[in-house]
């Protein structure tokens, strides 16, 4: 049976937890860093089919770096999730290499339908 893998990159502990765990339940391998940062050197040493970030896409370092991860797994479904309603916070994340941008709070159930999406695609 297929298990997705999932890179689960948020600064609030608590919500990585909450994300974490529900994605296990869920049948899904996941790991959690804090930060960019970290999820670039997880992204060098293993494999990943979906990483959700939670990213200020005010810091223009943050884009370049997003530009990495899909350089460094090209592959990868990235699903951001921000607090910013604006189009352009939109389609700049989609221009840096996200496959979709989420505003936040997200429905969990709709978190999950991109999961399943993602699932769907890696499996066929």
């Amino acid at each position: 049976m297929f298990r997705l893998t999932i890179l689960v990159v948020n600064n609030n502990a608590d919500i990585r937890t909450i994300l974490a765990e529900t994605l296990y339940c869920q049948g899904c391998i996941v790991v959690t860093v804090k930060n960019i940062s970290e999820a670039l050197v997880m992204l060098a040493n293993a494999y990943f089919d979906i990483i959700l970030l939670d990213v200020a896409l005010s810091d223009e370092s943050d884009l370049g770096k997003i530009a990495q991860m899909r350089v460094l797994q090209p592959q990868i479904k990235i699903i951001m999730l921000t607090a910013r309603d604006e189009n352009a916070v939109r389609d700049v994340a989609c221009r840096v290499g996200a496959d979709a941008c989420l505003r936040k709070p997200v429905p969990m159930f709709q978190l999950m339908d991109m999961v399943e999406q993602a699932m769907t695609n890696c499996n066929g």
